[in-house]
């Protein structure tokens, strides 16, 4: 059409059914506002380096290194999804690791008090019948309800349970030396912001 603007005109219905593109340069938009679930902005930390996190107290919690990301809502009423994964072990035979989000509402993401039990997101326990230590991978998900435009800084915390027994991230509990068939591990932490 040479006036710049082409109307294309449905079937005669109730209702208004006249769509009209703009330019070549723009964007065609029929609902801009985002439905609830969908996922509107993803960021993504790695740790893939090592960290001994001494055991120098009961539940001494300690950042795990470069796991830390910066997301900031579009609308308070949307949820944060945050989704971890932390390969670690314990050094010493019966012993605890436990982790845990920090930021915004994620704090309550921990089992219930129960008298003077440590609450956690999640854990995991060496056996007893063992001679070394035990590597995992330990995963988190949880579905954050902030309620804030402000930028939320999320980070994973880790802690021995005890005044011994070290926890090792991303390496081998048992040995870390180095040859071909020992392996090193990394760790992820995912956020998205999704439609509430």
């Amino acid at each position: 059409d040479t006036s710049g603007e082409l109307t294309i005109s449905a079937p005669a219905v109730a209702g208004t059914n006249t769509l009209t593109l703009p330019a070549s340069t723009g964007t065609v938009l029929t609902d801009t506002a985002p439905k609830a679930g969908n996922v509107l902005q993803v960021v993504q930390s790695t740790f893939t380096g090592t960290q001994t996190i001494s055991a120098s107290g009961f539940m001494n919690w300690t950042d795990i290194s470069s796991l830390s990301v910066t997301i900031t809502p579009s609308s308070s009423s949307n949820k944060i999804l945050l989704i971890a994964q932390v390969s670690c072990a314990v050094l010493t035979i019966d012993r605890i690791v436990a982790l845990r989000f920090t930021g915004g509402n994620s704090g309550n993401f921990v089992g219930d008090a129960a008298s003077s039990r440590a609450r956690a997101g999640t854990f995991f326990t060496t056996p007893t019948g063992t001679s070394y230590g035990i590597n995992t991978s330990l995963m988190m998900n949880y579905l954050d309800s902030p309620s804030t435009t402000s930028a939320i800084t999320y980070k994973i915390q880790a802690a021995p349970n005890y005044s011994s027994g070290n926890v090792a991230i991303n390496y081998n509990a048992g040995s870390d030396a180095d040859t071909a068939y020992i392996p090193r591990a990394a760790c992820s932490l995912i956020v998205m912001e999704v439609a509430g």
